[in-house]
């Protein structure tokens, strides 16, 4: 941030100060300047006006493309999120918009896992899909049913993937 001080002079004029337009010193002249001063200092229905950042400008037009949504959002709700402190104002809508994009990206990756998993099960009739097992329980020495093997499967219920309940 630039020092106010390193300025080749202040925009505020001479009578910055309260005490200086009290003291007498204070024309109809310089009443004049600080009203048109004044003035200036009021915002049109246009300003402030956002810009391109240089990070914006580096961004490849894909990469502006799919952030646009979030950054029009947060445009528009930067003056309503809280914030305890101005300094911090810009990092704390970056972060909670850094957040807010990352939540919607795992929504949407658990949304669209969920849908593949239950319209497009593997079975006989191709060769895509998810195919879910479990697991056999393991049989450790010792156990009273060691040497046990399962016997509730035949050999032709192995890669079945449902051909057997069919309604060919």
């Amino acid at each position: 941030m630039i020092d106010p001080n390193s300025r080749p002079m202040s925009i505020k004029g001479p009578y910055e100060n309260e005490r200086a337009r009290l003291d007498g010193t204070f024309t109809d002249l310089d009443r004049e300047w600080r009203k048109k001063w004044l003035k200036a200092q009021e915002l049109g229905h246009h300003e402030p006006r956002t810009q391109f950042s240089a990070s914006q400008m580096e961004m490849n037009p894909i990469r502006r493309a799919y952030r646009f949504p979030l950054d029009y959002v947060f445009s528009k709700l930067q003056s309503r999120l809280p914030c305890y402190n101005l300094w911090i104002y810009g990092e704390r809508t970056q972060i909670v918009r850094y957040f807010t994009g990352k939540y919607l990206l795992v929504g949407w990756l658990v949304l669209g896992v969920a849908y593949n998993l239950k319209y497009n099960p593997h079975d006989w009739t191709r060769k895509k899909g998810w195919s879910i097992y479990g697991a056999k329980h393991a049989v450790y020495p010792g156990d009273s049913n060691f040497p046990a093997a399962q016997t509730d499967k035949k050999p032709s219920d192995y890669a079945n993937y449902g051909f057997k309940n069919a309604t060919i």
